[in-house]
């Protein structure tokens, strides 16, 4: 019979796992990154000079290799010749967001707006900037107004949930998850952040029911490992959680690691003063 894990913080996986984008330091489901160079068309550069576009190209090669400082300095370049592009604004937005400077990524994001009003992308992109900087309800009404241009925004979607859900307000980031499943049913990480939505809610069923989904899908999906450890910690399943944990280490989850040796720990010695949360 398995033994019932002696927990001595509630919810301990809760700050363990990353489902990040950026630099979240604690568990968040995942994050739609950043969409810019998809968009980057050269029909918007016509009227550039010839050393504009090319610097804009050189922009694009650094950003693509992930050197962000080259691809700010070259953006910048072409921007200060031919100021009107603003898909070279959106790009180098989504470049500060790599650099965490946000108030620069926020401006040329709201540039970026004012040239193409009705593209839903620069919301998008600052509502991602706003909740990076945790100021959650401007970055509902960054998505929102994103959802409001493109109603079929699957992106948007997901990332207005997971606000909502920061907020505490799971039933509208449930309806949020929903309306992104509905569009895009083999999205396996809204999915995932469905399934951590019940978690929260300690809708154990459910949750497991989302995470046993994406599994079957991707059988080396290591964040939905990850999250159904977490509901069967909750469950007092500790041994079986161990293994999901271990899977999910192996599968390049590092924080997923640092845990299973955790409960391990307490598990074998439930009066040890380690604490799971402990970092």
């Amino acid at each position: 019979m398995m033994k019932a894990c002696y927990r001595q913080s509630v919810g301990f996986i809760l700050g363990l796992l990353l489902i990040a984008a950026g630099s979240a330091t604690r568990e968040l489901p995942f994050i739609r990154p950043v969409q810019a160079l998809q968009t980057l068309q050269l029909a918007q550069q016509n009227n550039a000079t010839a050393d504009s576009r090319k610097l804009a190209s050189e922009g694009r090669k650094a950003f693509q290799e992930k050197n962000w400082e080259k691809a700010a300095e070259a953006f910048s370049a072409s921007l200060s010749i031919y100021p009107q592009q603003p898909y070279i604004l959106n790009a180098r937005g989504v470049t500060y967001l790599n650099l965490q400077r946000l108030d620069s990524a926020i401006a040329d994001f709201k540039a970026c707006m004012q040239q193409l009003p009705q593209n839903a992308l620069p919301y998008f992109n600052l509502g991602n900037a706003y909740r990076f900087q945790k100021k959650l309800p401007e970055a509902i009404t960054a998505y929102t107004q994103a959802i409001v241009l493109n109603k079929k925004y699957t992106a948007a979607y997901n990332n207005r949930g997971i606000s909502y859900s920061e907020l505490k307000k799971y039933d509208r980031a449930l309806l949020d998850y929903n309306q992104s499943l509905k569009l895009n049913p083999q999205d396996l990480d809204v999915r995932n952040n469905r399934g951590y939505l019940y978690l929260l809610q300690k809708k154990y069923v459910k949750a497991l029911q989302d995470f046993d989904a994406i599994l079957r899908k991707n059988p080396k999906h290591a964040l939905a490992y990850g999250n159904k450890a977490q509901v069967l910690y909750q469950q007092g399943k500790c041994e079986a959680a161990i293994k999901l944990l271990d899977t999910s280490c192996e599968l390049g989850n590092v924080k997923a690691c640092r845990a299973s040796r955790r409960i391990a720990c307490e598990h074998k010695n439930p009066d040890s003063s380690v604490s799971p949360t402990a970092k």
